[in-house]
This record gives C-alpha cells, sequence and structure tokens, in this order.
C-alpha cells in the first residue's frame, strides 16, 4: 500500500441526528477526553480532503482513533 499525505480541512459541527458519525455507528454521547476529568460530550466535526476520499462528519473518538493510526501509535487489526 502507497501512503499518500492528503489536505485535511477539520470543523467543529453541531451533533448530528442519533450522533451518527460517518464511519457506520452511532456514537456515545459522552466520553472521559482527559482522565481524570469527568467524562464530556462527544464533539463532531466535519472532515474533508483534497482526495476526497475522506468526507463527511466524523466523531471525535474515530478522528483520535485515526490520529494514532497515522502516528503508528496502534496497529490496524
Amino acid at each position: 500500500m502507497i501512503a499518500t499525505k492528503a489536505d485535511l480541512s477539520l470543523k467543529e459541527v453541531s451533533t448530528p441526528q442519533n450522533r451518527w458519525c460517518a464511519s457506520g455507528h452511532e456514537a456515545p454521547e459522552k466520553f472521559q477526553r482527559n482522565p481524570p476529568n469527568p467524562e464530556e460530550l462527544t464533539r463532531f466535526f466535519h472532515v474533508s480532503a483534497s482526495d476526497r476520499k475522506v468526507n463527511g462528519t466524523y466523531c471525535e473518538l474515530c478522528l483520535i482513533v485515526a490520529g494514532a493510526l497515522s502516528r503508528g501509535e496502534v496497529k490496524p487489526l
């Protein structure tokens, strides 16, 4: 697989109906963003890329996982 660098644009948006994430799931209402702080509402971001492979509204948790994958901190299954 050849990796390419994409120009990404992220913009925080309102929570979509049913907290639906473009990755295909209903995001949790809250999660613990900064332990040991209490849970906070899940944020959503509209993400678009110059190569148009990525374009949609994604939950904050998916963006955290995608970032960790891109930095090689975790390996895909």
